[in-house]
């Protein structure tokens, strides 16, 4: 028993050691992934050169042996043929090398493979690509669909580890397999290697011509899985919308077209892989059967021994067998291969340094934020904002209306860094925030927008988002002064989780638009940053909820800088100043109740909304 035990133990330290090989998340500041394929795998692959140098050694080991035991063979031959007693040296080699050599071998080549390199190098891969892309801007992941997205850096890891492993074992061993093969052969007489020679010649031209043939349609049939993919989460996001427009045949058919052209191109790499396959059955054919030939004719003019012919057909046989083995996962490599140069799309797309050389942390004593002269314009569209110059104090509420399309999100993108401005320079307590480092920039802001982001996680994890070590009194604070306590202490999901701990469900699905902007309202408060901006922020609320929040935040918000987005005009007649913009300018700015005197811009949105609320 005390023997198994410690079996198992060791057994379970060599494992433990395999998979320590490869650091599979590594620090990954400021990391630029290669957008070369050939670049990109010798970039994972040097990070994980320890078992891959194992199993190159290991498989040229294992493929000579392969080929060392038809050599043995013929030795033996010719020793039953010479009626001989004795057993050489050679044969006992050869029994070890059956009953140990070889399958400790193979066993270690099928360790490194499962536990240092299978599931390392996926993990690796996708780490790292994840931390590349979350760096991209905001404007990067509005311009693809999600889904595509995540697939490509779910899938792009297996695809890039199943090409190397193929290409460690199977071709690495193919190639070993050749050399010693036509060293053998030309021991026994250097004339047989030449229908070998011939067979890596045609073998090549053939890889010449359809190499390029297959990676095209590979890459062609990875796009089209992945238009797929995207196309099934966006119909799977939006299903509600599908079902209440009645759109189920419509959208079925939008499917069906991304599964019969992902189908075509498929079935366009295998055509491929066919006609590669015929064209190697016709040429090993040829090997065996030239090698047949020229070693009966060697035969009779007494240049080889009889007992050769054991090892003779067993090489070539092998050769042709493997060959064939690897052309049967050829399709499945350049499937692989295309969805790894699928994935370096979006995984290796260049995008703008966000923080300069010389960053630094942004500074905030007395919060004040200053636009000058700023211009920015969306690609391949007008301008969003033309030079806007306004300042706004420190502890000063600020509002920002007008029509849709006028401009605001923008300035608070700008702000944020989302978007990096065209002309002019903004800057917070006299600081240009393109000199200081995001990281310190978004601290210092907190944002609740009307697009709400309630993460799939426990209630808790979304109030903390943006202060993770936070504990759970000032949490159950945050979200008392939201508004949000009541209706999160009688929560419960389906696990059987209750209140904080309960999950939110994907995008807050779980909670009314009501309930998801207390939630972030929550989080904004216990982030506790010198300026918050109010993206819409109250506009899910009922009227007297808005009003009951209003009262609550007020007292919370004095000391704050405030910037305040808001069609409703009724949440912010009380700021300090309005701002309003009209085509990406400054038309208007001052207080409700001058900006109502001016009887201007602003004044006509008011008396619209006054008017529709008496009707």
């Amino acid at each position: 028993m005390s023997s198994e035990v410690s079996s198992e133990g060791l057994f379970g330290r060599l494992i433990n050691w395999l998979q320590q090989l490869v650091a599979i998340t590594p620090a990954v500041e400021n990391i630029v992934l290669p957008d070369r394929i050939g670049k990109f795998y010798c970039f994972f692959l040097i990070q994980a050169w320890r078992p891959l140098l194992w199993l190159l050694a290991i498989g040229t080991a294992v493929a000579t042996a392969d080929a060392i035991i038809p050599v043995a063979i013929s030795h033996f031959v010719q020793l039953l043929g010479e009626n001989s007693t004795s057993f050489p040296t050679s044969t006992v080699a050869v029994i070890v090398l059956f009953m140990l050599a070889h399958p400790l071998l193979t066993s270690a080549q099928r360790l490194i493979v499962n536990h240092s390199i299978s599931a390392n190098i996926a993990t690796l891969v996708r780490w790292q690509s994840h931390s590349y892309i979350a760096r991209q801007p905001i404007s990067f992941f509005n311009s693809d669909l999600t889904g595509k997205l995540a697939n490509r850096v779910l899938q792009t890891g297996p695809a890039l580890r199943d090409t190397i492993v193929t290409v460690v074992t199977s071709v690495w061993y193919i190639v070993i397999f050749i050399a010693t093969t036509i060293f053998f052969l030309a021991q026994a007489d250097v004339r047989l290697i030449v229908p070998t020679l011939i067979w890596v010649i045609s073998y090549l031209l053939l890889l010449r011509v359809f190499l390029p043939r297959m990676n095209r349609h590979s890459r062609d049939m990875s796009s089209m899985r992945s238009l797929v993919s995207g196309r099934l989460v966006d119909s799977y996001s939006n299903i509600q919308t599908v079902k209440l427009y009645s759109h189920d045949g419509s959208e079925n058919s939008y499917i069906k077209h991304g599964l019969v052209t992902h189908n075509e191109a498929n079935q366009k790499l295998l055509a491929q892989n066919s006609f590669f396959g015929t064209a190697l059955s016709f040429i090993n054919g040829t090997l065996i059967s030239s090698t047949l030939a020229l070693s009966l004719w060697l035969s009779k003019n007494h240049a080889v021994e009889p007992s050769q012919f054991a090892m003779i057909l067993p090489l070539v046989w092998h050769i042709a067998n493997t060959s064939t083995a690897i052309t049967q996962q050829m399709s499945s490599i350049f499937e692989n291969f295309g969805v790894v140069q699928e994935g370096m799309r979006s995984i290796t797309a260049p995008f703008p340094p966000e923080d300069g050389s010389c960053s630094e942390e942004l500074r905030v004593h007395e919060p004040t934020v200053v636009f000058q002269n700023v211009t920015f314009r969306y690609p391949r569209s007008s301008a969003a904002v033309v030079s806007l110059n306004f300042s706004i104090n420190s502890h000063e509420r600020v509002a920002i209306v007008g029509s849709s399309g006028a401009g605001k999100s923008t300035i608070i993108g700008l702000l944020l860094r989302l978007y990096e401005a065209d002309q002019g320079t903004v800057s917070i307590c006299g600081q240009d925030i393109r000199s200081v480092s995001v990281r310190s920039l978004r601290a210092s802001i907190a944002v609740v927008s009307q697009e709400t982001s309630i993460l799939n996680r426990s209630v808790f994890d979304n109030i903390s988002f943006g202060m993770p070590h936070t504990s759970a009194s000032e949490v159950v604070e945050a979200a008392t002064m939201a508004g949000a306590h009541e209706f999160i202490r009688q929560l419960r999901d389906k696990d059987g989780r209750v209140g904080y701990a309960a999950h939110a469900g994907e995008r807050g699905v779980k909670f009314s638009g009501g309930q998801r902007q207390r939630i972030a309202i929550a989080r904004a408060l216990l982030k506790n940053s010198p300026i918050i901006v109010l993206d819409e922020a109250t506009s899910a609320l009922d009227s007297e909820s808005e009003f009951e929040l209003k009262k609550r935040l007020e007292p919370l918000l004095r000391h704050k800088t405030v910037i305040a987005i808001a069609h409703r005009l009724g949440t912010i007649k009380d700021f300090d100043r309005i701002i309003v913009l009209e085509g990406g300018r400054i038309v208007e700015m001052g207080s409700h109740e001058q900006l109502l005197r001016s009887e201007g811009r602003y004044a006509l949105l008011w008396n619209r909304q006054i008017e529709g609320i008496s009707n």
